[in-house]
Formats: structure tokens, C-alpha cells, sequence
């Protein structure tokens, strides 16, 4: 039997705490702490870090007041930062590259990690949502931070935000999540951070990067249109945002109205803007290339992050290690060129789960993906296709959850063509479930 399942984007879980926070600003780090001791020190940290949620009653009082919210977020991060130590210009030792847009940033950040990754650099990824465990948020070298690792550096920024708690509320879940990786990406002295927007890019909380090594725009949907507007002009302005001074800005080619706003940007803040070519382009040190992540939309998130990362590495000055033919060649941002065996093995090997993923248990077999707008049901419904002429005929059984923002009618009719035989829809009611061990709460 196969099976699609469209993710749900948001779902929440109670999770029990069994160390208080009282407790926990007594306890050392110091010293190796037992197996039981560590599970303890985490599940408080994600009880404290799920207390960051917002309730509906504050979160319909937000959306009342979303545009000042907005332009709020990012001078409200900076100050987060400053009460824990942290100065802005701090963050410019983690050379970042920045990527925002509406489908696939998450897999070009993942791309790009992996590449430079396999390069040699020591990598720190902060991406959002989570798809089970909050910790995957941050990764160093690929993985997600240790259990006890997230609780020490968690409670290390709890306790001085509490601090200030009477003079500030204690922020959101997703603001304080992105100050806690910052922190964990210094402390953990990564060569480079890539750093996924949360939404949309002008106002979001990562946006308190002043000085990226380079930034990308991924592909341009509708999405969170209470927030970033109705038309793709309108989110292009917000998505591009992210671009600075001194930072090259590199896109996935966008339509001409969207460019054009983005263009228009560019020239505001004398930033070079290019388009990243098509992935037919390149040559490969390897025929028949097959990204690690599978859908042929992700060879457009490919292409840009190879190119997000040969500038990074022509910029800090490690390109010649990576491409010796750059000396001979002069190689122009934007262009597509020679691509080593290093870099197709990274893009191979490169995993980003709930993203067209095949998982086969028993004698059933599950096609995930988390797709939630139009544009991204149908590469997702085209995926399913491919995949469907290579394996026999089993019966299919779609399971969909749609959240409440977010209308079923516009996503559905992608999925009409594969005559499931059985279909299940997943209610918007949250369930709360009792579960020591579950951190699947997401923000």
C-alpha cells in the first residue's frame, strides 16, 4: 500500500517537567551529567521554551497589531541580544549567508551546508519549522545539537532574559530560539552560518545580521499573506529585505514584476544582484547527478546553492582550494561553471527530511512532504508521479491536514489526478498529549 501524507505545518503537544526552573538555575554544567539527568535538563528546557508559545488570545491581539509587530521584531531582537552579551557586529565572525523565500529555502540551506561541509568547514544551520524535535533547528556539522547541549546553552540565555523579565516580557518562541542560536554558533566557533528567515525577511528576527558574506532568494510563492501581501511583488519586497551593503544577493529566478521590485531594492542599497542560471548549465564532475534531496524542483534550490557557496568561498578567499582551474578562469557571480566530484558528492549525500521523502515500513509505503501552497502542491503532486512510474500498482491512500489559515480548495485539486482509493483528512483541532519525551511543539 503507498501512501501520501501532506505535513501538517503546525502541532503542538504538552510536554511535563519534571526539574523546575528554580532547580535548574542551580545546576552545573560543569560536571558529566548521567543519562537521566541529561533527559531531565531537556525536557525542561523545551517545557520553558513551549511557555514562549503564544495563547489565542494573544496571538488574535498580534494579528491585530501584525504590521507594528513586524517592524518591531527585528529592533526587539537586537535588544535581546545586547541583555545577553551578544553585540550585533558579533555575528559577522560567523561569515553568514542568509536565505529567505517562500518554497525551498530550507533545501538550499541544507545544500549549502552540506557543501561546505564536505569542503572542510566547520557548519552551524539554523532552519525552521522543526519536524520533530526543536533541536533539529541548530545543527552543527550537519547534526542537531546534543540534548545536553541544547539544555545548557537554552537555560544559559533563559536565565539572563529573566533577568530583564520585569522590565520586557520574554520574547516569542521563534525570536528567542533564533538569539539561542546565534549564541550556540559563537560558543561553537562555526567557520559558517546559514541562516534560514523565518518569515518573510525584512522584519524577521534574523534579519539583525548587518554584515552576510552573501544572500539568496529561494523560489516566490503566496504564503503568509496577512503578513507579507497579496501579490508576489509585495512578498518579493519583503523577501528581499534580507540583502545588505557589501553582500552579493543571488535569486531563483523570480517572475518580472517580482524582479523588478527586488531590482529596485538592490539599487536602494547598492547591492549587485544576480540570478542564479539553471541547473542544466553546469558541468558536472559526474553524469546523471541525483540530488540528495529528490523533486526535480530541487535542482533550481541546487543551483542556487551552488552558487550561494562558491561565493562564500571566493570570498573569504578559499576558492582556488576548492576550484584550482579559478586562477585561469575568472569565474562572475551568477554564471554557471566546472562542478568538482566533492561538491556533487555533497549534493548527493545532502539529506533534508519531510521533503519528498520515501519511507518504506512493513508492507506499506509513506510519500511525505510538507508542501502547504498552490506552487508547492504541484511539484509535490509531480513528484508523486515520478515516483508512481517506477513502482506497481498499489493501492493509494492520501493523507491530508490543512491548518486553519490555509484553504484546502486552492491545494487539493493537485493531488485529484492520482485517484486515490482512500482518503484521510486530519481535523485543525490540537490535541494534547502527555508525553515526557515529546518536543514536537513548533513555532
Amino acid at each position: 500500500m503507498s501512501r501520501v501524507l501532506s505535513l501538517p505545518v503546525r502541532q503542538r503537544s504538552a510536554v511535563s517537567c519534571s526539574v523546575s526552573f528554580a532547580a535548574m538555575s542551580s545546576i552545573a554544567f560543569s560536571h558529566s551529567p548521567t543519562k537521566e539527568m541529561s533527559e531531565n535538563l531537556y525536557q525542561s528546557a523545551i517545557f520553558h521554551l513551549n511557555s514562549l508559545q503564544s495563547n489565542v488570545e494573544k496571538l488574535r491581539k498580534l494579528r491585530e497589531k501584525r504590521h507594528l509587530q513586524q517592524q518591531a521584531n527585528v529592533p526587539e531582537t537586537i535588544a535581546l541580544l545586547e541583555q545577553c552579551g551578544i553585540e550585533p557586529v558579533t555575528l559577522d565572525r560567523l561569515n553568514v549567508i542568509h536565505v529567505s523565500g517562500t518554497k525551498g529555502k530550507g533545501s538550499t540551506c541544507a545544500f549549502v551546508e552540506s557543501i561546505l561541509r564536505k569542503v572542510g568547514f566547520r557548519t552551524g544551520l539554523y532552519t525552521s519549522p522543526h519536524l520533530v524535535h526543536a533541536r533539529e533547528r541548530i545543527r552543527i556539522n550537519g547534526k542537531p545539537i546534543s540534548e545536553i547541549s541544547f539544555a545548557k546553552y537554552f537555560f544559559t540565555m533563559y536565565n539572563k532574559l529573566k533577568k530583564h523579565e520585569l522590565e520586557d516580557a520574554m520574547p516569542s518562541y521563534f525570536k528567542f530560539l533564533t538569539v539561542v542560536a546565534f549564541h550556540i554558533f559563537l560558543e561553537e566557533a562555526v567557520d559558517v552560518a546559514i541562516v534560514e528567515v523565518g518569515v518573510g525577511g525584512e522584519y524577521d528576527s534574523t534579519n539583525v545580521i548587518q554584515h552576510p558574506v552573501v544572500c539568496g532568494v529561494t523560489t516566490l510563492d503566496l504564503d503568509h499573506t496577512a503578513m507579507l501581501g497579496n501579490t508576489l511583488p509585495e512578498i518579493a519586497w519583503h523577501k528581499a529585505g534580507i540583502m545588505k551593503n557589501g553582500a552579493p544577493l543571488i535569486v531563483t529566478p523570480p517572475s518580472e514584476d517580482a524582479l523588478s521590485v527586488m531590482k529596485s531594492r538592490a539599487l536602494e542599497r547598492g547591492v549587485e544582484l544576480r540570478i542564479a542560471p539553471s541547473h542544466k548549465s553546469y558541468s558536472y564532475a559526474k553524469q546523471n547527478i541525483s540530488p540528495g534531496i529528490a523533486g526535480e524542483h530541487q535542482k533550481s534550490n541546487m543551483s542556487l546553492a551552488l552558487q550561494l557557496s562558491r561565493v562564500w568561498l571566493k570570498r573569504m578567499g578559499w576558492e582556488m582550494s576548492t576550484f584550482p582551474d579559478a586562477k585561469e578562469n575568472s569565474w562572475q557571480v551568477g554564471e554557471a561553471f566546472d562542478v568538482p566530484a566533492a561538491i556533487v558528492e555533497a549534493i548527493e549525500s545532502c539529506n533534508w527530511r519531510g521533503r519528498c521523502q520515501t519511507v518504506a515500513k512493513d508492507r506499506v509505503t509513506y510519500y511525505l512532504d510538507g508542501a502547504h501552497t498552490p506552487k508547492s502542491l504541484e511539484v509535490c503532486s509531480n513528484w508523486y508521479s515520478e515516483v508512481l512510474e517506477t513502482v506497481p500498482t498499489r493501492k493509494r491512500v492520501l493523507i491530508f491536514h490543512c491548518t486553519a489559515e490555509r484553504d484546502p480548495s486552492t491545494l487539493l485539486p493537485f493531488l485529484t489526478k492520482h485517484k486515490f482509493d482512500y482518503a484521510l483528512f486530519c481535523p485543525t483541532v490540537l490535541t494534547t498529549l502527555p508525553d515526557m519525551k515529546s518536543d514536537v511543539d513548533k513555532s
